[in-house]
Order: structure tokens, then sequence, then C-alpha cells
């Protein structure tokens, strides 16, 4: 069974390969674009999330007077807990996960706490959906993030915790250290899922939404861009809600990583991932629909 799976999967790779030998125009097209958009929407989203971010993680006075008023009601663990989530909304995945991992290493949140955390903490960054959207679908998608998060948060109660050690390293040297890998890790993430969609959109070019729609969802940046060449409106507002909290495979495959460090339950994770799409979709049609009554 095992060799069986080899051969095809070498076998599948010979044909994409090929495909994408024999169509080096559109191949090269592809590639092009994906750099141009993560000139366009990745470089100025990241830093300045990032750069942000770590200023609300390292300065959380503000975050912690109003943490009491919180805590109860969204069963958070200890401050670090509330803190990791305010800044989920800024960073975004997999940065969020990453820190997660990080927190529970340093012994500042358990593994039940971390777990549930990230059912309800792992965002595309507010500054990414800004870049590639516009305001009328920007707008109800941002709320109906914001308020998945805190339905998922409310029902899913945990122990409190005043355990608090190491702090993680999130500070300005340590983004500088890191963004140059980042935003390339993001860049190669792109063009390998951009690739991997090459021969498939060759292969059904016939089919004009469901394909492309259907591949829209292993990258979420590229995916974002077909989806806003595809469709307008409502239509646009549906499938794209749904991805920005599913995150694309990409970022999945990613944070499943972190997930396997931590010897968490990886389906569990999924099942939130589908659980806050559901959620956030109906909530950003229902305000979609509202903006537009009044």
């Amino acid at each position: 069974m095992n060799k069986f799976k080899k051969y095809t999967i070498s076998l599948l790779v010979i044909i994409f390969s090929l495909i994408i030998f024999f169509n080096k125009n559109i191949s090269s097209n592809i590639i092009k674009n994906t750099l141009v958009l993560w000139l366009d929407v990745i470089i100025p989203s990241v830093p300045v999330s990032y750069f942000l971010g770590s200023l609300i993680y390292n300065y959380n006075s503000l975050f912690l007077l109003i943490y009491p008023l919180f805590r109860k009601l969204l069963h958070f663990e200890n401050s670090t807990s509330f803190t990791l989530f305010i800044v989920s909304f800024i960073v975004g995945n997999p940065t969020s996960t990453v820190l997660i991992t990080d927190a529970y290493n340093n012994n500042q949140i358990t593994k039940s706490e971390a777990s549930r955390l990230l059912r309800f903490s792992s965002f595309i960054s507010f500054f990414f959906i800004l870049m590639v959207f516009d305001i009328a679908l920007s707008i109800p998608i941002l709320i109906s993030q914001v308020i998945s998060s805190l339905l998922i948060a409310i029902f899913s109660k945990n122990s409190y915790s005043t355990n608090v050690q190491k702090k993680v390293d999130f500070s300005i040297t340590s983004i500088i250290e890191k963004l140059p890998k980042t935003l390339l890790i993001i860049l190669s993430s792109m063009i390998v899922s951009s690739i991997i969609k090459i021969p498939l959109l060759i292969l059904f070019k016939d089919s004009t939404y469901l394909i492309p729609t259907f591949l829209s969802y292993f990258e979420i940046t590229t995916g974002i861009n077909t989806l806003n060449t595809l469709y307008s409106g409502i239509i646009l507002l549906l499938f794209s809600s749904f991805l920005v909290s599913f995150e694309g495979i990409a970022i999945l495959l990613q944070i499943t990583i972190n997930i396997k460090k931590m010897m968490l339950s990886i389906s569990d994770y999924l099942l939130y991932r589908i659980i806050h799409g559901i959620i956030a979709t109906l909530i950003s049609i229902i305000l979609f629909l509202f903006f537009n009554l009044f």
C-alpha cells in the first residue's frame, strides 16, 4: 500500500510538472501575479501588524485594566491568556498560534487553555482584511470575526489560574530579526499553492466558477484575490467570510505543526475553524444586509 501511494504521488507530480512545462506562459503569469500580490498586500500589512501587536503585547497595561470585566464572561485562565486573545486580532495566524505555543512552553498558560485559545484566537490580521476588501465588505467581516470568537469563548469554559512564568519574546528587536523570514515563508507558501493550482486550472479551464472557487481555499491571499475577480456583493461576502475564518489550507498546515508540538487535538482545531466560519458567515451576511438597508 505504501509503495502504491508513493508511485501514485510520483506519477501525479510528473503529470503536473509536464502540464506546467508545456504551459509556460500561463504558469509564468500566475507566478508573476502571485509575486505582485505579495508586494502589494503582504509587505505593507504584515510589518505594521507585527509592530502594533508587539506594542500591545509588551505594554498591555490598558488592556489589563479591562481584563477583570472579561475574565469570567470569556473564561480566561489568566491575564496572559487575555492578552494573547487581543494580540491575535492584530498579528493574525500563524503568528498568533506561535505565540500561544510559546506561552504554553513557558508555563504561562495550561495545555487546556492553549487548546481553548486556538478555538477562538485564530484570526487573519485585521490589517490584512482592510487591505484586500473594500470598506463595504471589510466592516461586516471584521465585526463577524469578533462576535464569532466571543461566542465561542463564552461557550468554551476553562478553569482559572494565576500561573505566570517567563514572558514570551515578542519584542521589537525579535520582530526585526524574524520579520524577513516570516515574509519569505508567506511568499513561498503563496508560490507553492499557486504552482499546485496551475495544472488544475489548466485542466479545468472551462470551469468558470466551481474549480477556481474551490482552489481559492488553498491559500488565503491568492484565494481572496481570486474570489474578488469572480464575485461581488453578498456572494463575494459569503465565500470570503468563511475563507477568513477557515484561513486556507496553507496556513492550516503551518498551524498543525505547532498543535502537534503541544500534543493537542488537530481535529478539535479544524472543527472549530468550520464552526467559526459558519457563524461568521451568517453574521457578516446579516450585517451586510442591515448596512445596505439603512
